[in-house]
């Protein structure tokens, strides 16, 4: 039965150019999509930068204030301020 349905179908007359359009244009799909994530990694490594400066900040002043730092202190620091984004609803 089923190779007599092979035999009956007709051979492939169809222009290639449709295929290669087909590829081109996923190729071209999938590009975009990598750039689209290059962008948004680039932005949370640029976000974290800042906030790791922020923290370093924060440190620095505190040392000032104290002349020492606190043990812990960076830790509990970056719980407040990951705790503050979470609460804003902020993107990681």
């Amino acid at each position: 039965m089923i190779p007599t349905l092979i035999a009956q179908t007709a051979p492939d007359t169809g222009s290639p150019g449709y295929v290669v359009a087909a590829v081109v244009v996923s190729g071209a799909l999938v590009l975009l999509y990598l750039v689209i994530v290059a962008f948004r990694v680039r932005d949370s490594a640029n976000r974290l930068e800042a906030l790791e400066a922020r923290l370093d900040a924060a440190a620095a002043a505190r040392r000032d204030v104290q002349g020492t730092p606190e043990d812990g202190a960076a830790v509990r620091e970056a719980e407040a301020v990951a705790a503050a984004a979470q609460a804003s609803g902020e993107p990681r």
